[in-house]
């Protein structure tokens, strides 16, 4: 049943939002309290819910790997995305400048 919804099944509205509520927070730790300049992450193509919540959150493909991985009797092709502190922080800025009551 996993691997149906990964594979292109509907995930709720509401997981979504809340999907792209820790993405939003994990780029907070990052950026905010760890100092990266940049982060990265792999996806795997058919999982297009979590690559629409990168995507709310600022994150660009940046590659893709061909067939990267075999699980069972599939070869599974990978997306690389990535967000730079700039691109983060101009974002939090015009969120903050469109919502001003809204703590994020």
């Amino acid at each position: 049943m996993m691997w149906g919804l990964l594979r292109g099944g509907r995930i709720p509205s509401e997981s979504v939002a809340e999907l792209v509520g820790i993405c939003g927070q994990a780029l907070h730790i990052g950026f905010d309290d760890l100092g990266l300049h940049r982060i990265d992450l792999g996806v795997y193509d058919f999982n297009t819910a979590a690559i629409r919540c990168y995507e709310l959150e600022g994150f660009v493909k940046e590659g893709h790997l061909r067939q990267a991985r075999r699980v069972g009797d599939e070869i599974w092709s990978l997306d690389l995305m990535g967000i730079l502190e700039g691109e983060w922080r101009q974002l939090e800025s015009a969120r903050s400048d469109a919502n001003p009551g809204d703590a994020r």
